[in-house]
């Protein structure tokens, strides 16, 4: 059985998207299914479009389990009061263990509660503490004074936290147990607890002295550690070393991150202690933020003119909607430039795109151009705007087909987020960014826009990855990046981006590590073959053109392997594109 202590307070919410004039209020349904139950509750209703709610909930929540956490939720509806109904407009969930993991402070966008559920209607902002309450108790045995000047007449007195001081007698050594019990601690009010231990010699007042223990040192692993050690210090100096055994008892198991913020998608912040769960979303550790800015040593500081004008851009970006002369601005002063884009994603570009891509559906398209320019500066610049939660922006974007120009936006930003930057691969892989890309290859269709090139280039660039690799080798993805090979458009960009991710394909060195590596080449190649003898294509036609070159770069990457021979002996008529000894057996 666990108990937590939950508040939900400072709540408010940004840009509204309304039909009616605004008459807002919010549901929670905490764990809850009644609309009776003592974890529904709502709050009182205001009329503008930016409602903010002086509102503080708290309560107790006991689950059985808190492995059952992630299967439990909270709900929060938002309700507009209008003259004819009370008409329900969005809604938002989280499970409950990446609120008790995760971070406190919450930014939370509200989707459409009916049609398009996509579609953001507004961001909500609160903060949710979720702290893990029980009966703590500390036990301490077999204390010892070493190296003392000490006589043997001691008094010992010991207090932690704000309980009161617990006396004792001893000599130079205690066997009896002392215990210090903490009513309804959280696992935070234990590590920022410490142990004092005052030693008083009744004959010599001079040697009055105190140990200072914190408890957060002896919890850095899972099994906390059962002895103690600290030097005495007084106004004599260090008058002799107590040691001793502890016992911890009845430790919550469940504490959120100390700093940070939680977007839906991603949470940034620190663990309280090292071997603690983080939250089922992507999180990314505060300190990593700290170690990339360390590590940006190479890049020149601003000059006076230079701040000034990174100023002046911050400043466009705060405006709604974002004009469209931020795009050229910031492409004139940090394109491909290093230290100008660093300078601007530290100086609050990056949180300023991240809530213009959560909140502004009208300004979607140009935010996702200006990352696409930041990150192709460089690979630190890419780094900082993944850490900054940009990916998690960006995703929910790519549900929008209807937006073919927003979609085509954000796959490009991707794309160049994702080159050369490894962790970032990884990060767009754990927030099911590949998977929904490929997804999408799957459903556009062959139309001369900028949709199909641009996830294509986002593919190629994530094969650098084995797990993103893993998620691309689909026989339903490699179908549809040979239909873009060989399909028409006025610029040819579909044909080249799928010749890059397939030639890409074929020269990874670690392909053959992907799970169903086998199954999903033999279907490229069944693919290949069949466009091949396409009468649709012309024999000089840039189709069948693409088609001899990745032909004969696939059998020559595959030479050395005896377990494709079977489908390519199969197709060795197919010499109405290539000679008849490039299609000979890899044994030939």
């Amino acid at each position: 059985m666990a108990t937590f202590r939950v508040t939900i307070c400072n709540l408010a919410v940004q840009n509204l998207l309304l039909d009616d004039d605004p008459n807002v209020y919010l549901v929670f349904f905490f764990d809850e299914a009644k609309k009776s139950g003592p974890r529904c509750f709502k709050t009182e209703s205001q009329k503008t479009y930016d409602p903010v709610w002086k509102f503080q909930k708290e309560f107790e929540y006991t689950i059985s389990d808190i492995r059952q956490l992630n299967t439990r939720k909270l709900s929060i509806f938002s309700f507009n009061r209008t003259p004819a109904a009370k008409v329900h407009f969005g809604s938002v969930e989280v499970d409950l263990h990446t609120l008790a993991f995760g971070a406190s402070q919450q930014l939370l966008m509200l989707r459409a509660a009916w049609t398009n559920r996509n579609r953001i209607v507004g961001a909500l902002q609160c903060d949710i503490f979720m702290e893990q309450i029980s009966p703590v108790r500390i036990s301490l045995s077999s204390m010892f004074l070493s190296d003392s000047t000490y006589t043997q007449q001691l008094e010992c007195s010991l207090r932690l936290a704000s309980t009161a001081l617990k006396q004792f007698k001893t000599k130079k050594a205690s066997k009896d147990v002392l215990e210090i019990e903490l009513n309804n601690a959280s696992l935070k009010d234990v590590t920022d607890s410490a142990l004092v231990i005052r030693v008083k010699d009744k004959l010599e007042p001079s040697l009055d002295a105190t140990a200072t223990i914190l408890l957060s040192s002896l919890l850095q692993t899972e099994k906390p550690m059962e002895t103690f050690s600290s030097f005495l210090q007084g106004a004599s100096g260090h008058p002799g070393e107590i040691t001793g055994t502890i016992v911890f008892s009845n430790l919550p198991a469940c504490a959120q991150l100390t700093v940070g913020e939680h977007t839906g998608l991603v949470c940034t912040g620190q663990k309280l202690l090292p071997w603690l769960p983080g939250p089922r979303v992507y999180w990314t550790p505060a300190n990593d933020l700290k170690s990339l800015r360390s590590s940006l040593s190479d890049t020149k500081g601003l000059t006076p003119e230079e701040q000034t004008q990174a100023d002046a851009i911050i400043q466009a970006l705060g405006e709604n909607p974002l004009p469209t002369s931020a795009t050229r601005l910031v492409s004139e002063y940090a394109g491909f430039n290093a230290a100008r884009s660093v300078a601007l994603i530290e100086n609050g570009a990056a949180r300023t795109l991240v809530r213009i891509l959560q909140t502004r559906r009208n300004s979607i398209a140009n935010a996702a151009e200006i990352v696409r320019v930041l990150s192709t500066a460089s690979e630190k610049a890419r780094g900082l705007l993944e850490i900054r939660g940009i990916f998690g922006a960006l995703l929910p974007w790519l549900n929008d087909y209807e937006e073919r120009d927003v979609v085509a936006a954000v796959a490009s930003a991707i794309a160049s987020l994702v080159t050369d930057c490894k962790e970032n691969i990884l990060s767009l892989t754990s927030l099911g960014g590949v998977s929904a890309l490929c997804k999408l290859l799957h459903e556009c269709g062959d139309v001369p826009d900028n949709v199909a090139p641009n996830l294509l280039a986002a593919l190629k660039n994530c094969i650098a990855d084995v797990a993103a690799c893993t998620v691309i080798l689909k026989p339903l993805t490699l179908q549809r990046a040979v239909y873009f090979l060989t399909a028409s458009s006025p610029t040819g960009r579909a044909r080249k981006h799928a010749l890059g991710l397939l030639e890409t394909i074929c020269q990874v060195s670690f392909i053959r590590e992907v799970p169903d590596y086998v199954a999903a080449m033999n279907s490229l190649i069944e693919f290949l073959f069949q466009a091949a003898v396409d009468p649709s294509y012309p024999p000089q036609s840039a189709a069948q053109q693409n088609i001899r070159q990745m032909v004969s770069l696939l059998l020559n990457a595959l030479k050395e392997a005896p377990e494709f021979e079977p489908t390519i002996s199969r197709h060795r008529h197919a010499d109405i594109i290539l000679p008849r000894e490039a299609i000979a057996s890899p044994s030939s």
